[in-house]
């Protein structure tokens, strides 16, 4: 009961406080003569002297925000691959990695570098190679197949001459059940291309390397004839987490390439060209060091290289070597808007030969 007591008056005493606050200073009682004064309110206005004008009320100044530093404005480290749209334009100096022959020096590759950052071409490339995938995946769950079985029957068939040919029959069989009608299919198709369309919105990107005999770049390399072909990654890129208030980004896509040279002088080597084709995924990590400079690690999974594992010798007397390189790349940034890129590629075990490429990149982002 006392506490009821408590709150009642608690309650009384805030009631009171609210109207004395809202009547504002007391006026002055007279009784016989004597006069009896209240003191104003803390909030209400003081009145200056007997001019009867009221006093501002001074308040302490509230201190501005500061803006963005120097640095902070023109170096944004790894936060320009993960927020930004732009492109950059780039020349390549570099030898080996994706080409290289035993006995040969490391061959040359130079080229040009053109790449695009969440801006409407990859995000365009991107939708249309990953509706093509997803379509194919949702399409390929909607049938079971099972009991593959594979027949095969010889028969003798005799001539008008006496003749005798041999004819192989081989018959394919197997147990196709339906799991999914063509309606769920095509909601499915649907429903995983409108996921698409607003997932990838400013999370694209599209890389493009041109390689190809340079004037001023393929006199340092002299008489040895330079690589030509292309490098295209297409895909969706996203942050991880933050190091050093920066973010770690992560690039994943569609790989495909296509690098050759004049078949060199090489044990096991055949064919008019060696070549690198590539069709496969890519992975890539960007990791910050400072807002100056950062650390990537790169690799393509290249399905075309599974058949290279098993039957080196046979890809490479066509002039065939398909690799997955393993690319590490140092990244240094004179602001947002000039870098400088030095990579190190591992086509395949070990060093020697050109299988530990090196490349310079240097260039401008628009």
């Amino acid at each position: 009961m006392r506490d009821g007591i408590v709150k009642w008056c608690g309650c009384v005493a805030l009631a009171l406080g609210a109207v004395v606050h809202a009547a504002g200073p007391v006026e002055p009682l007279t009784d016989a003569g004597v006069v009896a004064t209240a003191e104003p309110s803390p909030s209400a206005p003081r009145l200056a002297g007997d001019a009867g004008v009221v006093a501002k009320e001074q308040r302490p100044a509230q201190a501005q925000p500061e803006g963005p530093s120097f640095v902070e404005e023109h170096f944004s480290g790894t936060r320009v691959y993960a927020s930004s749209s732009h492109y950059e334009v780039a020349l390549l100096a570099g030898q080996g990695g994706l080409l290289f022959a035993d006995g040969v020096a490391p061959i040359p590759l130079n080229g040009v570098v053109l790449r695009e950052r969440n801006g409407l071409l990859s995000y365009l490339l991107t939708l249309v190679a990953g509706q093509a995938l997803s379509a194919a995946v949702i399409a390929s769950s909607a049938v079971e197949v099972s009991n593959v079985r594979s027949t095969r029957s010889t028969s003798t068939r005799y001539n008008a001459d006496g003749s005798r040919t041999r004819v192989t029959t081989t018959t394919n069989s197997a147990t196709v059940k339906q799991l999914k009608t063509q309606g769920q299919v095509d909601r499915e198709t649907a429903a995983a291309n409108r996921s698409l369309e607003t997932g990838l919105v400013g999370h694209t990107f599209a890389d493009l390397t041109i390689y190809a005999e340079l004037p001023g770049l393929s006199a340092l390399s002299g008489a040895r004839p330079a690589g030509a072909g292309y490098e295209l990654t297409v895909g969706g890129q996203g942050t991880l987490f933050e190091l050093f208030e920066l973010p770690v980004v992560l690039d994943v896509g569609f790989h495909l390439a296509n690098v050759r040279v004049k078949t060199p002088l090489s044990p096991g080597l055949g064919g008019p060209l060696l070549y690198h084709s590539a069709g496969g995924v890519m992975g890539r990590l960007r990791v910050p060091l400072t807002r100056f400079a950062a650390l990537s690690v790169e690799w393509v999974l290249n399905f075309l290289s599974f058949d290279y594992l098993f039957d080196p010798e046979d890809l490479l007397s066509k002039g065939s070597r398909p690799l997955s390189p393993l690319r590490f790349s140092l990244d240094l940034f004179a602001t947002d808007h000039v870098f400088v890129r030095g990579d190190a590629t591992f086509g395949a075990l070990g060093v020697a030969d050109g299988r530990l490429g090196f490349s310079l990149t240097a260039g401008v982002r628009l």
